[in-house]
């Protein structure tokens, strides 16, 4: 099972619900991106991917599931999917395009040191004075003139980044080592999901981020099923009362800003147990306060979606179940 995405849209919370089942292997880590890197990287070294996820027997025998967000705005990942994963399953999980660019966004500029040295109104201003140009266009060059002049590296994963990250035999080389930092383009969902589902028909399954938010005991068996797993209830009961109490328990917050994400083994299957004791609603909405603040400025939002207003378009024509949960 494969999770591409997007950034900062509940791919985590996701990842681990699905983790916790008991016919998944979830691996050492969150985050390979082994599928993003060159062909010839993927060719030789698919049994050290494989060894991430544990022996022989849990591969043969469970689900292994690899979220990994870089794969979304990727040309070559669904194609080595498609060559090396036997029969995959992808869910692709999309939050308000606005939204999820600020996310994205905020995100990196939290980090410690951050790579982002613009700010959000930099950069939705860059976009504007560029007129009606395409937006991922406009992004590219605003993104250009950023690294010119230092305000933001000219790579983010640097050629060491799987060696220094994961203990990998190979040198990182990714189509675009600043794919982060390109927040609308990886918010047009529409021309990453139509990639993804020509090169893999019939195995894209597509979550709105709210509504796996508001209804996880309705999603999370959706997807357990689209992915060939038998529904647990006890991983998808939705607590009845205090259902934000988890965000104020440390061991939570841990489990969840840090074993899920580029934790050793040991430390992400300690997690998983507790997970296995913990209702997925809560661990869903620990998440949702995470990830939505600070709030997007209410004319800063509207200004954002007038540069992807041509995708909103695209949604409510072709999938209005989506476009729903964003108007």
């Amino acid at each position: 099972m494969i999770i591409p995405g997007a950034r900062k849209a509940g791919t985590s919370s996701l990842h681990a619900a699905l983790a916790a089942h008991p016919g998944v292997v979830a691996g050492r880590y969150k985050e390979t991106q082994f599928f993003a890197l060159d062909e010839g990287t993927v060719e030789a070294n698919i049994e050290w991917y494989l060894g991430l996820f544990g022996d022989q027997r849990e591969i043969d025998t469970r689900t292994i599931v690899d979220a990994s967000t870089f794969y979304l705005m990727s040309e070559r990942a669904p194609t080595l999917i498609r060559r090396h994963v036997a029969d995959p399953r992808v869910v692709i999980v999309l939050r308000d395009p606005a939204e999820r660019a600020y996310a994205g966004y905020e995100y990196l500029r939290q980090r410690l040191p951050s790579p982002e040295g613009r700010t959000f109104e930099d950069i939705v201003q860059a976009l504007e004075k560029a007129g009606p140009i395409d937006v991922s266009r406009a992004e590219d060059e605003a993104l250009a003139i950023a690294v010119r002049d230092h305000r933001v590296p000219a790579r983010y994963y640097t050629g060491s980044f799987h060696e220094e990250h994961y203990g990998a035999p190979f040198e990182t080389r990714l189509e675009d080592p600043l794919n982060i930092l390109r927040y609308f383009a990886e918010s047009r969902y529409s021309e990453h999901v139509i990639r993804w589902q020509r090169a893999l028909p019939g195995s894209v399954h597509l979550v709105a981020f709210e509504r796996l938010i508001a209804e996880p005991s309705v999603v999370l068996p959706e997807i357990q099923e689209f992915c060939g797993l038998d529904p647990v209830p006890a991983l998808i009961d939705l607590p009845r009362e205090n259902p934000t109490r988890v965000a104020r328990g440390g061991v939570s917050r841990w489990i969840l800003g840090h074993a899920v994400r580029r934790s050793p083994g040991g430390l992400v299957d300690g997690a998983l147990r507790l997970f296995h004791g913990l209702r997925i609603g809560e661990v869903l909405r620990t998440k949702v306060l995470e990830t939505r603040r600070p709030q997007l400025d209410p004319e800063l939002r509207s200004r954002c979606r007038a540069l992807l207003d041509a995708e909103y378009a695209w949604w409510r024509e072709h999938d209005p179940s989506i476009a729903a949960w964003w108007d």
